[in-house]
């Protein structure tokens, strides 16, 4: 299958969002497999850690804005612990890691990117050997570049570990050990949980998480989009060749709301859609 990476191009009033989806997928080597009778992720959960703003969860696990807002609404310090955490990405491998659980979500939701979680701790000699070589490995680094959003929570931090919150996550990400990599879906469906590390699983490692990202993802998302189909949501284009998967939640004269596969509301003018999508808006005008 043709591989396609999941990007979202953020927009205003000016143009379309494009945002991409993601795969459910434990074992890599036996194919993505998705639930179609239950929502699944962080909504269903730990809800807060997906929409801080108070949005809800449809019937397909996606996330509603409350207010048409993003997790940035929510009051200073509820959920985000970046007041007793680094605010500042940390470097390793040339590549930055973002310290706090709550911006990380919001980047992966926002972008549409797979999140990968490095769960660490600084007196553990097996974490410290997958950050030297597996997360600092040139294939790994391209990918993490162009398809992912990285999360380094660290429980050697005092605040972190006695964190309810850090503490809710780790569990959800079945961390009962350092290190755990974990790959999930924005809305925190797992793709892929990797525990332990030694130095001869470097390739093992490396094979299964570029699997993860370049095969799994794209077949996955296929396999989502289909299903949400049937709730309303479809391509939409505009006229400088972007591509979206949205919903129609609103249609006022000149403008449209959509609603994206993550929950995340957007407007267009829309005489900056495709003639073939502003055909099929004034025919339900009619």
């Amino acid at each position: 299958m043709k591989s396609v990476l999941p990007i979202l191009i953020a927009t205003c009033a000016a143009g379309l969002t494009s945002c991409g989806m993601l795969t459910k997928n434990r074992d890599v080597t036996a194919g993505p497999s998705v639930d179609e009778n239950s929502p699944r992720g962080w909504a269903l959960v730990y809800p807060e850690l997906m929409n801080p703003g108070g949005g809800q969860v449809d019937a397909s696990g996606t996330m509603m804005a409350a207010d048409g807002g993003t997790p940035s609404t929510a009051a200073p310090g509820l959920f985000d612990f970046s007041s007793v955490l680094p605010q500042s990405s940390a470097a390793m491998g040339g590549l930055a890691w973002h310290p706090s659980a709550t911006v990380a979500i919001e980047e992966s939701r926002q972008k549409g990117r797979a999140l990968l979680t490095l769960v660490t701790h600084q007196s553990s000699i097996p974490a410290k050997q997958m950050e030297n070589t597996l997360l600092r490995a040139p294939d790994f680094r391209r990918v993490a570049e162009q398809q992912l959003t990285l999360l380094r929570v660290d429980f050697s931090n005092t605040e972190a570990r006695r964190s309810d919150y850090y503490q809710s996550l780790k569990k959800r990400l079945k961390a009962s050990g350092y290190p755990t990599l974990v790959l999930t879906l924005p809305d925190g469906t797992e793709v892929l949980n990797l525990a332990g590390y030694k130095p001869e699983y470097h390739d093992s490692y490396l094979k299964r998480i570029l699997h993860a990202a370049e095969k799994d993802v794209p077949k996955a998302i296929e396999t989502r989009r289909e299903r949400m189909e049937g709730q309303g949501y479809r391509n939409w284009h505009s006229k400088d060749g972007r591509d979206v998967f949205a919903r129609l939640t609103k249609l006022d004269a000149n403008q449209a709301t959509f609603t994206g596969e993550w929950g995340n509301e957007f407007s267009s003018f829309t005489n900056r859609l495709s003639q073939e999508d502003q055909d099929w808006i004034n025919q339900r005008r009619q």
